[in-house]
C-alpha cells in the first residue's frame, strides 16, 4: 500500500519529515525488524484504560517523566488496554518491549550496591527476565547488542560485528579497556554503555525499520512500519524512563539549563516527543512524506 501525500497532508508530511530528522540527530548520538511479535492494533480513539509510567530508576534519575508536552497528541488522546508512556499512546501491542528498561533497572540497582555480583549483572544482561514475548521467548539486552543486522550504523563505524558487546561485555568481565579498572570505572561502562549506547543504538534501529518498511509500503497497522515506529518509544523511554535514555536528556537538560518553558520536561525529549507523535499520527494516516 503506497504512501500518498497531497497539499492538504503537508501537515502530516512535514510531521513525518521532522520525525525522519530525529533517526539522524540519534545517530550522532551513538541503518525492518524480523522478529515483531504480539502485535496487536489499537483504537486511539477509545476510552483512556492505558498505563501512563511515571516511575523511576533505582538511583531515581528521571525528572518528569510522565508529563506529556502541551502539543502532544491532541488527536491520540485517547488510550487502550495498549497503554501510554510519558505521553506518547501507543498505536500496536508494545507492552513486553517496554519492558526491558525494567532489565536495566535492575542491572543499576546491582551496580549500587557496596560489593558489585558482575555474574548477576552478565545473568541479567545476557538472559533478561522482565520483557517475555508471546510465544515464552525473552527478549534481552545482549540478544540486540549481540545482532550483526540491526539498524545503527555503528558496525561498520567500528569494524565489528558486535561492537556494543564488545564494549559491554569488557566492562562487566573486567577485560580489554577495563582490564584492571577499578568497580567505579567499569560500573559507568557497563550502565553508560547500556543505557546511553545499547538502548539508543535501539532506538535508532526500530526508526530506521520504520523507514524502510514504509518505503516499501508497508504500513500494516499491525505489524508495519507503526509497529517498530512504537518500538523506539518503548525502547526510549519504557515502563522505567529513569532507566532510559530519555533520563539522560532530563539529566543533561538540568545540567545545562534546556528545560522547557514550565520545567515539566527537557526541551530535547519535548521535541522528540512531538516529533514521535507527529510520524505515528502520519504512519497511521498512510499518508506521510518520506
Amino acid at each position: 500500500m503506497p504512501i500518498t501525500h497531497s497539499p492538504d497532508d503537508s501537515r502530516r508530511g512535514l510531521a513525518f519529515s521532522v520525525a525522519m530528522a530525529l533517526v539522524a540527530v540519534l545517530s550522532l548520538a551513538t541503518a525492518a525488524c524480523g522478529s515483531d511479535d504480539g502485535a496487536t492494533v489499537r483504537d486511539l480513539g477509545a476510552e483512556d484504560t492505558g498505563v501512563d509510567s511515571g516511575s523511576t530508576s533505582a538511583s531515581g534519575s528521571a525528572s518528569g517523566s510522565a508529563v506529556a508536552s502541551g502539543s502532544a497528541s491532541e488527536s491520540a488522546s485517547g488510550a487502550s488496554s495498549i497503554g501510554s508512556d510519558g505521553g506518547y499512546d501507543y498505536a500496536t501491542d508494545v507492552g513486553a518491549h517496554r519492558l526491558v528498561t525494567e532489565d536495566v533497572c535492575e542491572i543499576a540497582a546491582l551496580l549500587d550496591a557496596d560489593e558489585v555480583d558482575y555474574d548477576a549483572i552478565e545473568s541479567i544482561y545476557r538472559d533478561g527476565g522482565n520483557s517475555v514475548n508471546s510465544d515464552g521467548s525473552v527478549r534481552t539486552l545482549a540478544g540486540f547488542a549481540t545482532a550483526t543486522d540491526r539498524l545503527h550504523g555503528l558496525n561498520d563505524y567500528h569494524g565489528s560485528e558486535t561492537p556494543l558487546d564488545d564494549f559491554i561485555a569488557a566492562a562487566i568481565e573486567g577485560s580489554g579497556p577495563f582490564a584492571g579498572a577499578s568497580d567505579a570505572v567499569r560500573a559507568q561502562g557497563i550502565e553508560k554503555g547500556i543505557q546511553n549506547q545499547l538502548m539508543v543504538a535501539w532506538v535508532v534501529h526500530e526508526l530506521n525499520s520504520a523507514v524502510a518498511k514504509a518505503e516499501n509500503g508497508d504500513l500494516d497497522p499491525v505489524e508495519g512500519a507503526v509497529h517498530n515506529w512504537d518500538e523506539a518509544w518503548a525502547f526510549y523511554h519504557g515502563a522505567e524512563p529513569g532507566c532510559a535514555p530519555f533520563a539522560t536528556a532530563e539529566s543533561r537538560a538540568g545540567n545545562f539549563g534546556t528545560m522547557n518553558d514550565d520545567e515539566s520536561m527537557s526541551q530535547v525529549n519535548e521535541q522528540i516527543l512531538d516529533a514521535m507523535i507527529e510520524g505515528r499520527d502520519g504512519l497511521l494516516a498512510e499518508d506521510a512524506q518520506v
